[in-house]
């Protein structure tokens, strides 16, 4: 459901995964250089992406409700985990689960020292406030923006760092930062699952098709070089670029 890569002191570079099905669901670190599994936990409901706050190796996980049922299905919640010393493995559970409706996407801000998330109609951003032995995530209500319809994807826009990226049903959308202010459509095309703006200004996305798989097809598309690759069988949900960098 979610990949990232992202730099630690402890532990080099590391994996960051979730996976799951609509009843339950699975969070992952493991570290690049020997593949080695070094933490794990279930979390409660549908997981759809992982983040690491930079600094606190504070780790959340976003994920909608449980059962079946798309955007029709209710609820969803942030799990929040901290770690005990420099390294992944020590992550433990931070207090109750955050109620966020149908929770999909999850960005750490270095600039902003914030942690965005969308899902549902909502984009917002919280602050990870720690002490010696906790963890809570706590809104910033003045970066909420209540402007989607069933929001999906979240990213980063490596051309321009100022704005963040937002997939829902019927489109992608740019969000400034600054103001909080949501586009006009970047693109129209419904049921796109992710969207990537590179510092070159090329464009890759993936989504699904009416009628098709609900997670997506097997080909990543790029807009600027005209491409659609395609990998023979594949469901391809996300596409990410291969790089520990935020924004």
């Amino acid at each position: 459901m979610e990949h990232r890569f992202r730099d630690t002191n402890g532990d080099g570079q590391i994996l960051l995964a979730v996976t799951g099905t609509p009843t339950s669901g699975t969070a992952s670190i493991y570290r690049r250089r020997d593949k080695k599994k070094l933490w794990q936990a279930n979390v409660p409901n549908y997981p759809h992406a992982v983040e690491r706050a930079r600094g606190t190796g504070i780790l959340v996980v976003a994920g909608r409700s449980h059962g079946s049922g798309g955007g029709s299905a209710t609820g969803g919640s942030l799990h929040v985990f901290r770690p005990t010393t420099s390294h992944s493995g020590s992550l433990v559970k931070a207090g109750s689960p955050v109620p966020f409706h149908q929770a999909h996407g999850l960005l750490w801000d270095p600039q902003l020292e914030r942690m965005w998330v969308t899902g549902g109609k909502r984009l917002t951003a919280y602050r990870i406030v720690t002490t010696a032995g906790s963890a809570k995530l706590v809104e910033d209500t003045d970066r909420r923006v209540d402007a989607f319809t069933r929001a999906h994807d979240l990213q980063p826009d490596f051309q321009r760092p100022g704005r963040l990226l937002v997939t829902d049903t019927y489109g992608v959308y740019a969000v400034d930062k600054a103001t909080m202010r949501k586009s006009a459509p970047l693109h129209t095309r419904r049921l796109v699952k992710s969207y990537v703006h590179h510092s070159s200004g090329e464009q890759m996305w993936t989504g699904a098709v009416q009628g098709g798989n609900a997670f997506g097809t097997k080909y990543v598309h790029f807009n600027v070089s005209g491409v659609a690759r395609a990998r023979a069988g594949a469901i391809t949900y996300k596409a990410r670029l291969e790089t520990p960098n935020y924004l």
